[in-house]
């Protein structure tokens, strides 16, 4: 099955700590342990220096779509910086974070996956054309555009900036567009 989120009608929230505001692109039926979803994907808003909401056993993934540079201060003595353009950063859920925004808020793409049950990886890359968007088999795949316009192939649906292709089967996209991948697949 394929998909679009379209920005427009993402639904803004704060987050489980309350110290900043998410909206979730998708996510599982299916509940961790401690109640959260097996996976998540979402958009995160970063005003301010703030803890990150805790959460057991969960794999995290992010990558800055608007902003300078957020700071990752993890168990007070780790430091991830993440960049505009930059590659996705990883860390552990359950370890305390605080992220400290550089040169204003920023805003971030987000991937949650429960530790040993799920692997998750995202990598911007540029479409020219036309182009296969894989999903491994058991998994997910989930596109954002960062810039630029795609079209999916099989209903000639647009998909524009800030928009999200959401497909657990591989599908043909055709368009010029920055994109972020994510994908999420079984252990």
């Amino acid at each position: 099955m394929v998909s679009v989120v379209r920005q427009s009608d993402l639904v803004w929230l704060p987050w489980k700590n309350g110290a900043g505001q998410m909206a979730d692109a998708a996510m599982s039926a299916e509940r961790t342990t401690a109640g959260d979803p097996v996976w998540r994907v979402s958009v995160a808003k970063v005003e301010h220096a703030s803890a990150f909401s805790h959460f057991p056993d969960v794999e995290r993934g992010m990558m800055l779509i608007e902003g300078e540079r957020l700071d990752l201060h993890i168990d007070r003595d780790a430091l991830l910086n993440v960049r505009a353009h930059g590659p996705a950063v990883t860390f552990a859920g359950d370890r305390p974070t605080r992220g400290v925004p550089c040169g204003g808020g920023i805003t971030n793409l987000n991937v949650m996956v429960q530790r040993g049950a799920l692997h998750q990886r995202m990598i911007r890359w540029h479409c020219a054309g036309t182009a296969w968007l894989p999903v491994m088999p058991g998994g997910q795949t989930f596109v954002y555009i960062e810039r630029g316009q795609l079209a999916l192939a099989a209903d000639a649906h647009r998909v524009d900036v800030g928009d999200m292709v959401c497909a657990d089967a591989s599908i043909l996209v055709d368009g010029a567009a920055d994109l972020i991948e994510i994908n999420i697949w079984k252990v």
